[in-house]
C-alpha cells in the first residue's frame, strides 16, 4: 500500500469525533423521551394493560440509550488508540440539521410516533430490500428515502472505509489508556472468571479496547450491528432500527385502537432553565427545527439547574474516565464505581424524571404542560490537567448538588408530591456518599472515619462454652428493583423486575409476611421462616428446645438490601439495614439488633458494611437446587411461562379484571424474553447466593419464660448469625433464606 492511498490521522479523528457527538447527543434524546412514559394509572389517559406496554416500551428506549453510551465509549477507545483525544464534546439542543453530517435535527422531545420517526431516521440501515419494511418507511415516513445516505450507518461505512486503507502503524496511542468492560462493571461473582465479564454484553453493553487496525473495523461492525442490524443480510432483529419500528407499529395500533391513549406527560420540547448561560446557546436554527423552551416555573428551573450542573459533573468525571492513562488503580476504581452507575442510574435518571412531574411554566394557564432536563453542555467542560485539582472540584460540586436537593427535598414546596420528595431525598444521600469517594482521592482515609481498634488478644483456651443453636429456613419476598433500574424505581422498566397492574410499587423491603396491600403472584411459595431446629448443645450431648421449634424469624422494621445501585457497595455485597432480628416461639422470644455505629447508612464505612455483607454473589446452583428440587433454572422459567399463559387465557375468557389480567400479561413477556436467553439474569440469578454472617453488636434480649431455654443465655455481644439468600425467583421476587443462630450460655453459676 502506497503512502498516498493512507488516509490521514486527521481524516479519521474527524470523523470519530462527528460519530462522539451523534453518539451522545442521540443518547440523551432516547434518555429524554423514556423519562417522559407515565407510570401510574392516575397520570390518566392510560389502562393497566396499556401502562404494561409502556414499561416494556420505556426499557427498550432505556437499553438503546445505553448502546449509544457504549458507541460513544468505543469511539473514544478509537481515538485513544490512534493517539488523539477521546471527545465528550456536543452541541446543544436543539440542534440543526446543518451542521450534522446525518442531516436531521436533534431536538429533545416526549416519547410518541414524531419521536420514533427520528430514531427510526437515526438508525436507518444502509442497505434496505425488505418490502415490508419499505412499505412500512414509504407509509410513515415518505421522506426517509432522502436522508438514506445521511444516516448514523453512513457516517461508521466512511469510517470503516477508511480504516481498511490505513495500517497498524496508525495505532500510536498508549495501551492502557482505554477502558474495556473489566472497567465499566467492576462487579465480580465468585464462580465466574473475569474473561467472560471482558467478552460478553452486561446490561446490553460492551466495550472493548482497540489496538489494530482489525479490531478498531471489527468494533465499527459491532457499532453498526447494534444500530442499524446486518443489511448486508437483511437482518434488521435486536437492532435499534428494528426495535423503533416495532414500537412505532405497537404505538400507532394502540392510538387507533384508543384515541384517547396518551403514554407520554405533555413534556415541552427542549426545555432550558433560565438559569442557563446564554453563551451555552443553540446555533442558527430553521423553521420546523424548533426551539429552546424556557422553564419560568421556579421550582422546575431551579431543579433543571441543579440537573445541568450534575450532568456536567457527569461529564467530567466520564472525561477523566477516558483519558485515564497515568492515574493509579484507586483513581480508576473510583472513577469507574461513580460515574457510571451512581451518578446516571441514582442522579441522572431519577431526577429527570422528577422533572417531568413539575410544571415547566409560571402561568396558571399552560399548567398541564410538564418540565424536563436540559442536559446543557457547557463549553468549558474539559479534562482538568491537575488530578488533586479535579478530585476538589468534583467533591465539591457533588456536595453542592447534595446542598441544593436536600434544601429543595426538606422545602415543603405544595408541588412536591410525596414520591418525589422521597426520591430528591434519595438523591442526595446518594450524592453524600459519591463525595467520600473523592474524599479518599484527596485524603487518607484514616482521616475520614475514626480508626477501627486492634482485635482483643486471642483469649487463653477455654472449657467449651454451652450453645443455643437454631436452624431456620424458608422464603421471603423480596419486591426489590434489579440493575440498571435506580434502586428506588417505583416500577420498574430497564432491570427484570417489574410492579404490573394494579400491584403496588416495588419498595425493597425483604417481607417475612405478605404485606397486606399485596396479591402474591401465581406460584408464590408460602412466604415465612421458621426455625426448623432448636437444639442446646452442652457438654451432656444435644437437646432439642421446643419452645422455639417451628418459631417464626423475622427481620423487623421494613430491613433492606442496601447497594443503592453501587453507591453504596458492589452487586452482591450488600449489607441488609436495619437489621432487628425477632424470634418468636412458644412463651419465649429472642431479639438482637446490629446497628450502623459510623453514622447514617449513607455516610457508614467501607469497613461497617463490609462487616453486615456478603463477600459477594456467588454461583452455586447445587445450593439452589437443595431448595427447589430443580437444577435446570431454564426448564423452570419455560414451565412457569406455560402455566401463565394458560391462566392468562383462563382468567380473560371469565372476563376477569384488567389489572390483574395486566400483571400476567406483564409476567408473559418478561419470560419470553428470558427464555431467549438461557444466560439472562432471570434465568442466571436462580444460581446465585449471598451469603452474611457476623456477631451482633448490640447484646441481645430475651423475653417471656426464659427458663424455657433450658438455662440463662448471655446478653452480651455474642449472638452469631449466619445465613444465605438464594434460589432468587425474578417472576414472584422471591428468595430462600436458610441459616443458623449460635447464642453462647452464661457458664454454670454465674
Amino acid at each position: 500500500m502506497s503512502g498516498e492511498d493512507k488516509p490521514t490521522r486527521q481524516e479519521i479523528a474527524d470523523l470519530l469525533a462527528e460519530a462522539a457527538e451523534l453518539e451522545h447527543s442521540i443518547s440523551l434524546q432516547y434518555l429524554f423521551a423514556a423519562f417522559s412514559l407515565k407510570t401510574r394509572i392516575e397520570e390518566g389517559g392510560v389502562s393497566y394493560a396499556q401502562l404494561v406496554q409502556m414499561q416494556l416500551w420505556k426499557g427498550v428506549v432505556l437499553s438503546a440509550a445505553r448502546q449509544e453510551m457504549e458507541h460513544l465509549g468505543l469511539v473514544c477507545n478509537i481515538l485513544s488508540a490512534i493517539g488523539e483525544a477521546p471527545s465528550l464534546w456536543r452541541r446543544n439542543f436543539p440542534v440543526s440539521a446543518d451542521v450534522l453530517p446525518i442531516d436531521i435535527p436533534l431536538h429533545l422531545s416526549a416519547f410518541g410516533l414524531d419521536m420514533l420517526r427520528s430514531a427510526i431516521l437515526y438508525e436507518l440501515p444502509s442497505q434496505l430490500e425488505r418490502p415490508a419494511l419499505l412499505e412500512f418507511l414509504d407509509r410513515h415516513i415518505p421522506a426517509w428515502r432522502e436522508r438514506s445516505e445521511h444516516t448514523i450507518g453512513r457516517l461508521y461505512e466512511k469510517l470503516d472505509a477508511l480504516l481498511a486503507r490505513a495500517g497498524d502503524d496508525l495505532f500510536i496511542g498508549p495501551p492502557d489508556a482505554q477502558i474495556s468492560n473489566l472497567e465499566v462493571f467492576p462487579a465480580r461473582i465468585v464462580g465466574v472468571p473475569t474473561a467472560g465479564i471482558a467478552t460478553r454484553a452486561y446490561y446490553s453493553v460492551l466495550v472493548r479496547p482497540v489496538y489494530t487496525v482489525a479490531q478498531a473495523r471489527a468494533v465499527i461492525d459491532q457499532i453498526r450491528h447494534e444500530g442499524e442490524g446486518f443489511p448486508g443480510k437483511q437482518i434488521f432483529r435486536g437492532s435499534h432500527f428494528y426495535e423503533f419500528v416495532k414500537l412505532f407499529v405497537a404505538l400507532d395500533a394502540e392510538l387507533k385502537a384508543d384515541p384517547a391513549f396518551a403514554p407520554a406527560r405533555p413534556v415541552v420540547p427542549n426545555p432550558r432553565p433560565l438559569s442557563a448561560n446564554p453563551k451555552y446557546g443553540v446555533g442558527p436554527l430553521h423553521a420546523g427545527e424548533g426551539e429552546p423552551t424556557w422553564l419560568t416555573s421556579p421550582l422546575a428551573n431551579e431543579l433543571a439547574t441543579l440537573f445541568d450542573r450534575g450532568y456536567q459533573v457527569t461529564v467530567l468525571m466520564l472525561m477523566r474516565f477516558y483519558f485515564h492513562q497515568g492515574q493509579n488503580a484507586q483513581e480508576i476504581d473510583t472513577l469507574s464505581k461513580v460515574a457510571f452507575f451512581p451518578m446516571m442510574t441514582t442522579f441522572i435518571r431519577p431526577l429527570g424524571e422528577v422533572l417531568m412531574g413539575l410544571r415547566a411554566f409560571a402561568d396558571p394557564a399552560l399548567a398541564a404542560f410538564r418540565a424536563g432536563p436540559a442536559f446543557t453542555f457547557a463549553p468549558r467542560l474539559a479534562v482538568i490537567p491537575d488530578p488533586l485539582a479535579a478530585w476538589r472540584i468534583l467533591r465539591d460540586e457533588i456536595l453542592a448538588l447534595r446542598a441544593g436537593l436536600e434544601r429543595i427535598a426538606n422545602s415543603g414546596d405544595p408541588e412536591l408530591s410525596e414520591f418525589a420528595v422521597k426520591r430528591l431525598t434519595f438523591i442526595w444521600q446518594n450524592l453524600a456518599r459519591i463525595a467520600i469517594y473523592f474524599d479518599r482521592l484527596i485524603t487518607p482515609p484514616q482521616k475520614l472515619f475514626p480508626p477501627i481498634p486492634p482485635p482483643p488478644p486471642k483469649p487463653a483456651p477455654v472449657k467449651p462454652q454451652p450453645l443455643l443453636v437454631l436452624q431456620y429456613s424458608g422464603w421471603v419476598l423480596i419486591r426489590l428493583p434489579t440493575d440498571p433500574d435506580p434502586t428506588d424505581a417505583p416500577r420498574g422498566a430497564s432491570g427484570f423486575t417489574f410492579a404490573f397492574g394494579d400491584e403496588p410499587d416495588l419498595t425493597r423491603c425483604i417481607a417475612f409476611d405478605v404485606p397486606a396491600n399485596y396479591r402474591p403472584r401465581s406460584h408464590t411459595p408460602p412466604i415465612g421462616v421458621y426455625v426448623q431446629s432448636a437444639q442446646r448443645l452442652d457438654e451432656q450431648g444435644a437437646r432439642d428446645v421446643t419452645a422455639l421449634q417451628g418459631a417464626r424469624f423475622r427481620l423487623l422494621d421494613d430491613p433492606r438490601l442496601e447497594n443503592r445501585n453501587w453507591t453504596l457497595t458492589m452487586p452482591g455485597c450488600e449489607p441488609i439495614v436495619p437489621f432487628k432480628m425477632q424470634i418468636t416461639g412458644d412463651g419465649v422470644s429472642l431479639l438482637a439488633t446490629d446497628e450502623l455505629t459510623s453514622g447514617p447508612l449513607w455516610e457508614a464505612s467501607n469497613a461497617e458494611l463490609q462487616r453486615r455483607g456478603p463477600p459477594g454473589f456467588s454461583l452455586e446452583p447445587e445450593t439452589a437446587a437443595s431448595v427447589t428440587g430443580q437444577w435446570n433454572s431454564l426448564r423452570i422459567v419455560w414451565e412457569r411461562l406455560e402455566a401463565l399463559k394458560q391462566e392468562y387465557d383462563a382468567l380473560k375468557s371469565q372476563g376477569g379484571p384488567a389489572g390483574e389480567l395486566a400483571v400476567l400479561k406483564g409476567r408473559i413477556t418478561q419470560l419470553e424474553y428470558a427464555v431467549q436467553d438461557p444466560s439472562s439474569r432471570p434465568v442466571s440469578a436462580r444460581a446465585m447466593v449471598e451469603r452474611f454472617g457476623f456477631v451482633f453488636n448490640q447484646p441481645g434480649i430475651v423475653t417471656g419464660d426464659g427458663s424455657l431455654l433450658g438455662r440463662p443465655v448471655t446478653a452480651a455481644n455474642t449472638w452469631g448469625i449466619n445465613f444465605w439468600l438464594g434460589a432468587w425467583d425474578a417472576d414472584l421476587m422471591v428468595a430462600y433464606m436458610k441459616g443458623s443462630l449460635t447464642i453462647p450460655y452464661e457458664p454454670e453459676g454465674a
